[in-house]
């Protein structure tokens, strides 16, 4: 790419902090093999990392997932949900091709308290480095391309580790 329009954060404890509040629009299995993509609207505050205060579109990686564990009863995700917790991270030794496996818990609200497990080999962000003022909690669609296409993604989780994505859990 040219340009660079994105960043990744690997470190575990920075995503946690990074991804709360975040709303999820959608769930991605058609992005990368053997990945559960989260497709968020990540709202942002001026720091260290970013300029000033606004929102951009991410997407939340995890890796070789295998398990997902959705707790909730009589609930409709029309709009998405928003992560409401930090994510916790455990241990949950090797997968049988030897590879590190953690669980990896948060709880959503908007709908209230739904929680989630996924157990993956790895997580990772990445975020777009264009930050736009949001009236409300939501990016248009069409705005959401232009922060940080598809494809831009795509290439994005490639670059990080092009193998990451090809091997699976077995």
């Amino acid at each position: 790419m040219a340009t660079c329009r994105f960043a990744v954060e690997r470190e575990f404890a920075e995503i946690s902090d990074i991804v709360l509040d975040a709303r999820v629009r959608a769930v991605r299995w058609d992005v990368v093999p053997w990945a559960m993509i989260f497709d968020l609207d990540l709202q942002v505050y001026a720091g260290s990392r970013f300029p000033e205060d606004g929102r951009t579109r991410a997407w939340l990686c995890f890796a070789s997932a295998c398990d997902v564990t959705l707790t909730a009863e009589m609930v409709r995700f029309g709009n998405g949900f928003l992560i409401g917790s930090e994510v916790v991270r455990t241990d949950r030794g090797k997968t049988p091709s030897g590879l590190d496996s953690f669980l990896y818990e948060f709880v959503s609200i908007a709908p209230d308290g739904i929680e989630f497990a996924i157990t993956a080999t790895d997580l990772f962000l990445i975020y777009g480095s264009t930050i736009i003022t949001a009236s409300d909690s939501a990016i248009e669609h069409e705005r959401r391309l232009e922060l940080l296409s598809d494809r831009e993604l795509g290439e994005a989780v490639y670059e990080i580790d092009p193998e990451l994505f090809q091997r699976g859990t077995t």
